[in-house]
C-alpha cells in the first residue's frame, strides 16, 4: 500500500516538474541576476565611482551561470563540504555580528520597541511595506524549495 502512494506522488511531482520547466528556468535567472546585482552592488559600494552598466550585469550573472554549472558537473563531491562550509560561515557570523553589536552599542532600545513598533519610511503604503520586507525572505524558501523537489522525484522507491 506504501509503494502505492509513493508511486502516485512520483508521477504527479515528475509531471508538475514537466509542466513548469520555463519556472524552474525563470527561478534559476532570477538567482543569478539577483547575485549578480548583490555583486555589483558591493563592488560600487568599495568603489563609489564605478557606474554599473546592464552589460555588467548580464556578464556577471553568466559568470555566476557558468561558476555553479561547472561546481555541479565536476565537483559534485565537494557540495556536502561547500554545504558544510557555509553553514559554519553563517552560524560564527551570526554569532560575531550579534555579540559585536551588542558590545559597541551604546544606545539600546527597549525590548517593546524592537518587537512591537514598525517605522515606514519608505513611501509605500503600511501593507505593502511589510510584504517588501518579506521577500527576502521568501527568495531564500525558493532556493529551497526547488532542490527538494528534485530529491523528492529522483529518490528511487
Amino acid at each position: 500500500m506504501v509503494h502505492d502512494y509513493r508511486y502516485a506522488f512520483r508521477v504527479y511531482a515528475e509531471w508538475e516538474l514537466r509542466k513548469h520547466p520555463l519556472g524552474i528556468l525563470a527561478m534559476g535567472a532570477t538567482n543569478n541576476f539577483i547575485g549578480a546585482n548583490f555583486i555589483l552592488g558591493q563592488v560600487n559600494l568599495c568603489f563609489p565611482d564605478y557606474t554599473i552598466q546592464r552589460w555588467h550585469i548580464v556578464l556577471v550573472a553568466y559568470s555566476i551561470a557558468v561558476v555553479c554549472t561547472t561546481i555541479n558537473i565536476y565537483g559534485p563531491h565537494l557540495l556536502d563540504r561547500i554545504s558544510q562550509a557555509a553553514i559554519a560561515w553563517n552560524i560564527v557570523s551570526f554569532v560575531v555580528v550579534i555579540v559585536v553589536i551588542l558590545a559597541c552599542n551604546d544606545h539600546k532600545q527597549s525590548a517593546g520597541f524592537v518587537f512591537s513598533d514598525f517605522q515606514n519610511s519608505t513611501g509605500f503604503g503600511t501593507a505593502y511595506a511589510a510584504i517588501l520586507g518579506l521577500l527576502q525572505s521568501s527568495f531564500g524558501m525558493c532556493c529551497y524549495d526547488a532542490p527538494s523537489h528534485m530529491t523528492e522525484v529522483r529518490l528511487p522507491f
